[in-house]
């Protein structure tokens, strides 16, 4: 039997860990070691690599670390390879989409001196599904972990409460790589950012995805609008111009102050745009987002 088997069997609320604690202190070796049933396996194959493992552990009632193990030891090693060159060449719409996502939300640490290398990602919770797609692209080998907040920020007088989700990828070669498209250290406060001549709309995608927004007012026969706020006003510019010059498309880039910048496609711009973002429903995305493009296909009347 499995530990599971003999908690359940015996009742009084015991858990497979203590009837395995409970054996090895009195030294009583099992044959087949294995806590999971073969149920219990087969779900955690299942989901392992969409789902945490805590999310696991807590719907079978085993600890993270059990899960971790197992997957690690039985899993990992045989289903999954990093790929830390995935970004060498930038050769797919989906590497590209990355690429525009992660210049906006994501982040870089490169210390040769300390051996620091290191690439990283926090959403809020609610977008956890981009963290999972874009992991699953690098091989899907690590861990998705979990945050929350409650505190003051700053001068606020109100607590923020806030639940996260966070990447964390330590490896040399696809920091460089990243560094190799502009993906810098300290990015926001630096005047390089990435060049995409082929693909662009789909690293346009990945940017607004993570630093635009798009609004539909439902007042105004939903009017849609598309903005994208930065520190760095070239990159809005050099939108601006590109999408004008190649899609006849027009924005405008607005200055609220010297460190915010916004760029703005209103009207039938920003409605054109997004048929150009969302050439077929299965490109990489933010479905929120996208779920605004669907209503405005339904409802619009531009």
């Amino acid at each position: 039997m499995h530990y599971k088997d003999i908690a359940d069997k015996l009742g009084g609320g015991f858990s497979a860990t203590q009837i395995a604690g409970w054996l090895h202190n009195n030294k009583i070796k099992k044959v087949n070691r294995s806590i999971f049933s073969n149920e219990d396996k087969t779900f955690i194959f299942n989901n392992y690599k969409s789902t945490t493992y805590k999310e696991i552990a807590d719907k079978l009632n085993f600890s993270e670390r059990q899960i971790r193990h197992y997957v690690e030891h039985y899993l990992d090693n045989k289903t999954r390879v990093f790929n830390d060159r995935y970004f060498q060449n930038i050769d797919t719409p989906t590497k590209a989409y990355w690429i525009g996502y992660i210049y906006a939300d994501g982040y870089i640490v490169y210390n040769s001196n300390k051996r620091i290398y290191e690439f990283g990602m926090q959403l809020q919770k609610l977008d956890k599904q981009v963290l999972i797609d874009l992991n699953n692209e690098l091989g899907g080998v690590h861990e998705i972990t979990e945050g929350h907040f409650e505190g003051f920020i700053l001068n606020n007088k109100n607590i923020t409460i806030s639940d996260s989700v966070r990447l964390r990828v330590y490896s040399k070669n696809l920091v460089e790589d990243l560094m190799q498209k502009n993906i810098l250290c300290n990015k926001t406060y630096k005047p390089e950012f990435p060049i995409l001549n082929t693909y662009f709309i789909d690293f346009l995608r990945g940017y607004i995805d993570g630093d635009g927004c798009i609004y539909v007012n439902k007042f105004k026969k939903y009017y849609p609008t598309i903005h994208i706020t930065s520190y760095n006003k070239k990159i809005l510019n050099y939108i601006s111009n590109k999408v004008y010059k190649e899609y006849n498309l027009k924005s405008k880039v607005y200055s609220e102050t010297e460190k915010k910048h916004r760029i703005y496609f209103q009207g039938k711009n920003a409605y054109n745009l997004m048929k150009l973002l969302y050439y077929n429903n299965s490109v990489q995305k933010l479905n929120r987002k996208y779920e605004k493009f669907l209503l405005l296909q339904e409802k619009c009347s531009l």
